[in-house]
């Protein structure tokens, strides 16, 4: 189980720790009578993140409220003290990140990781003197991506609430990337997209999130180089959920070669695609039942055919332009059609049969460029 794992890693976990804070500004130095008990308070927290992140109906805010509380009642008096606060409140973002990478190796899903970031929350809570507690924007933003991917999302009036903390004005319509590792690419190079845009590489569904209108694909593209992107259609802030499953789709797409890449692949350019390549052994089983007229042939002669019928679709059936596209005389375009009419006889004239082998040659004709 989550919190399991994490205890039998206690003593790695408490590497892991020490080296985060030792790279943040004004932590690294504490005396080791301060750095100990923040250690062991960031532990604590990186814990009870992966507790909600797996039982989320068991977590008690007041619990979690107290135990941060008692922390920071030992907190010292006098000169150390504002050091060790401002310590503390880094300390939030260190055990966020290292309890974020556990949920990711895990798989733990991203509804859930949404939900541990409470524990962090009561965590900044109680460092606080008084008032509401310093949630810093970019934290706020990572909770809102996880509400916002939630299904279903919470109320709007919750939202709008978190989107105050995160300084993101909450619209009606909006539009949303699906992320992927580039391979051969750092992934942790980027630029900043501009503060309406919600970016999320550390979660375990990287993606963007922007009003709609206001998401520029060149500008995504340029400061996202180590990624493959995705954009989702349009949508109602209450269904960005399958808004992001479609363009990840889009994404499984790409690699397998049934839609061609791009910078940034736009789904409402492959709609088609993505609502019939849904099932890689349906589409498989199609292709070999429709193209079997192909098989006997020797693979020269399946791969010309092949693309000549691919053209055959693209241009309706256009001599001259599939010549052209090919790079052979049209006199050769005519002789290979009058073939492909002898092998495929009324599965080229009958309209419902036509759409069916069009299908299949598509997914045979991108499944063979991409390998």
């Amino acid at each position: 189980m989550t919190a399991a794992h994490v205890d039998e890693r206690h003593a790695v976990l408490r590497r892991e720790v020490v080296g985060a804070l030792r790279r943040e500004e004004g932590v690294d130095g504490l005396p080791q009578a301060l750095l100990d008990p923040l250690v062991e308070t960031i532990r604590t927290a990186v814990t009870g993140c992966l507790q909600v992140m797996e039982h989320p109906d068991d977590y008690d805010p007041d619990e979690w409220a107290a135990l941060f509380r008692a922390r920071r009642g030992a907190l010292p008096e006098g000169l150390h003290r504002e050091r060790a606060a401002r310590a503390y409140r880094v300390g939030a973002r260190v055990a966020w990140e290292i309890a974020v990478v556990h949920a990711r190796r895990l798989g733990v899903p991203a509804d859930r990781v949404a939900r541990g970031a409470e524990v962090v929350f009561a965590y900044l809570g109680a460092m606080a003197d008084s008032g509401p507690p310093p949630v810093s924007r970019a934290l706020a933003r990572v909770r809102l991506v996880g509400l916002l991917l939630q299904d279903p999302p919470p109320g709007r009036p919750q939202l709008a609430e978190v989107a105050g903390e995160a300084e993101w004005p909450l619209p009606g319509t909006v539009r949303v990337v699906a992320l992927r590792h580039r391979p051969g690419r750092d992934p942790r190079l980027f630029a900043d997209l501009g503060p309406d845009v919600l970016l999320d590489l550390d979660g375990p569904e990287p993606c963007v999130i922007a009003p709609a209108g206001r998401l520029d694909p060149d500008a995504v593209a340029n400061a996202l180089p180590g990624w493959r992107a995705a954009l989702g259609p349009a949508t109602p802030v209450g269904t960005i959920r399958s808004a992001l499953e479609v363009a990840t789709r889009a994404l499984d797409l790409v690699e397998k070669g049934r839609i061609p890449d791009a910078p940034v692949v736009d789904c409402d350019e492959h709609l088609l695609s993505l609502a019939l390549f849904t099932d890689d052994f349906l589409i498989d089983t199609l292709a070999d039942r429709q193209l079997a007229p192909l098989e006997p042939l020797r693979n020269y002669q399946r791969v010309r055919l092949l693309a000549t019928l691919d053209q055959w679709f693209a241009t309706r059936g256009r001599v001259v332009d599939m010549a052209e596209h090919l790079g052979v005389h049209q006199q050769t375009i005519r002789y290979r059609v009058n073939r492909l009419t002898e092998l495929f006889g009324d599965q080229l004239a009958d309209p419902r049969k036509r759409f069916d082998l069009e299908l299949a040659v598509r997914a045979k004709v991108r499944h063979e460029r991409a390998s």
